[in-house]
């Protein structure tokens, strides 16, 4: 479960593996290029020419919904900082990113996560300012729903546990998904339940 961003580089950049890095003392976080094809030297975010911003945020059952979102539509915004000339605080981010064809992906509730911060951008584009362009987004077994009742949303989402909530059954208001900012949209999945969900790992 988890969702990313991804920014095409705003130039060409020589991108050498890079080594793990160690534990960074303040923030835990670990980093590392990820050979996909070791015989190949293909990396994903090398080969796919991308800049990619992957958002950890709070989880289930620790954390209930709205927590993720919350946490998701904060690094929007700081991802957002970095695109409207303000005190973006990540200088690689600054120097390479291309801000102006941004995409949103995810798989499973990161799917619906990405989603959702999709949707919460096109209500209201003067929240992350003119310099960040989302155009597109990618869907992978999306945890989505339909008006049946479902126990996972019900137990994560205690404040409106019903199948009509927008965040996990987006066709409660259709006329919300006509006000996508972004024009490409890629939905994967594997088929459907017997009660009509989405498949999901």
């Amino acid at each position: 479960m988890s969702w990313s961003m991804f920014f095409s580089e705003a130039d060409s950049i020589t991108h050498d593996f890079a080594p793990p890095s160690d534990d960074n003392p303040i923030t835990g976080v670990r980093s590392k290029d990820i050979f996909i094809v070791p015989e190949n030297d293909v990396t994903l975010a090398a080969e796919t020419n991308v800049f990619a911003v992957s958002v950890e945020y709070r989880l289930t059952p620790e954390h209930m919904i709205p927590a993720c979102y919350d946490d998701s539509w904060a690094a929007m915004k700081w991802v957002s900082q970095h695109a409207n000339g303000e005190q973006g605080t990540e200088p690689r981010l600054k120097t390479h990113a291309d801000f102006s064809r941004v995409f949103l992906s995810g798989d499973s509730a990161g799917a619906n996560i990405a989603h959702n911060m999709m949707m919460r951008a096109s209500m209201d584009e003067d929240k992350l300012g003119d310099g960040l362009r989302l155009v597109g987004m990618a869907l992978i077994q999306p945890f989505i729903g339909n008006h049946e009742p479902d126990r996972i949303w019900s137990y994560c989402c205690p404040e409106n546990p019903k199948s009509y909530d927008p965040r996990f059954n987006p066709a409660v208001h259709p006329n919300l998904l006509s006000k996508l900012v972004c024009f490409k949209v890629l939905i994967c999945t594997g088929g459907a339940t017997e009660d009509g969900h989405t498949m999901r790992p």
